[in-house]
C-alpha cells in the first residue's frame, strides 16, 4: 500500500488541490477539505487483471464516512467528498459534494453537485 501511495502521490495532491479550486470557484470555502493524511488507505486487487488499486476513505469523528478516493490500476481516479450544506448566494439549493476525476495531475476535473433543497 506504501508503494502505491508514493507512487501516485502527485495525482493525490492534485485531486485535493483541484477539489478545493473547484470549491472555490462556486463560492465555498475549500479549508473544509481534509488534509491527505486524514484518509486511511487499503489495496484491494482488480479482479480482471489480478493488479491493486490504491482505496482511500475519510471518515468524520464517529466513524460516518465522508470522503473516498480511489486510484485504479491503469492509473485513472475518483475523489468525493461529501458536503450537504447550501449552495452560498443561491436560494433552494444544497451542494451533495465536490468530485474530482482523471488520469493526469495537470489535467483533472472537478464539480460540485447540486441538489434541490427539501
Amino acid at each position: 500500500m506504501t508503494r502505491l501511495r508514493d507512487q501516485y502521490r502527485l495525482l493525490l495532491d492534485a485531486s485535493l488541490k483541484t477539489a478545493a479550486e473547484t470549491l472555490e470557484r462556486a463560492g465555498f470555502d475549500s479549508t473544509t477539505l481534509p488534509p491527505l493524511e486524514q484518509f486511511s488507505f487499503e489495496t484491494k486487487q482488480e479482479p480482471l487483471n489480478g493488479e491493486d488499486s490504491l482505496n482511500g476513505r475519510w471518515a468524520d469523528n464517529h466513524s460516518q464516512r465522508r470522503g473516498w478516493l480511489v486510484v485504479n490500476c491503469d492509473g485513472s481516479m475518483m475523489l468525493e467528498i461529501d458536503l450537504i450544506c447550501p449552495w452560498p448566494g443561491k436560494d433552494q439549493v444544497w451542494a451533495e459534494s465536490v468530485s474530482v476525476w482523471g488520469r493526469e495531475a495537470q489535467l483533472l476535473v472537478g464539480e460540485v453537485t447540486p441538489m434541490a433543497m427539501l
